[in-house]
């Protein structure tokens, strides 16, 4: 008969469950980006150059949301005419189905 250890938790090797050092290099990639984003928008937000482009995105967005509006309304409108027509459709047969004469 083979005699056997008495199983003890403490005597299992650590696992890596990501402690200190892996998340170290995470956070400092992190702060790294995050210094950048705020360096290219102070940029971005201070400088003649930046302003103009802002401007322009701004005025870009401005003639997009018109554009949208148009097609929206036109859209709105071919819609309600095809609505109009199918209901008309619907009615003229359900007439002819109750009112066969």
């Amino acid at each position: 008969m083979r005699h056997e250890e008495p199983f003890e938790e403490d005597a299992l090797p650590e696992e890596d469950e990501g402690g200190e050092d892996s998340g170290a290099g995470g956070f400092v990639a992190g702060l790294a980006l995050g210094a950048l984003l705020g360096i290219g928008a102070a940029l971005f937000l201070n400088s003649s150059r930046g302003r103009r482009l802002s401007k322009r995105v701004r005025h870009e967005l401005e003639d997009i949301r018109e554009d949208a509006g148009k097609e929206l309304t036109r859209r709105g409108r071919r819609l309600r005419h095809h609505a109009g027509r199918a209901a008309r459709e619907v009615r003229d047969r359900l007439e002819d189905v109750f009112d066969p004469s």
